[in-house]
């Protein structure tokens, strides 16, 4: 990855507030940070699947 597009994403990190890892950004949602619960996790992945309208629950 080019220094520029390095630099680009750590400014956008920045922005979001992450000062640390792990940090799960799934489409414009709140970064989760730390180490979330399955059921966060999953609670965060179906609803961005709603937005986008490609929610299936299996």
């Amino acid at each position: 990855m080019p220094a520029a597009a390095v630099r680009t994403r750590l400014e956008q990190v920045r922005r979001l507030g992450v000062t640390g890892v792990p940090v799960f950004l799934i489409e414009n949602l709140p970064p989760l940070t730390g180490s979330p619960t399955e059921t966060t996790l999953l609670a965060a992945l179906r609803q961005a699947a709603t937005t986008k309208g490609e929610h299936r629950d299996q």
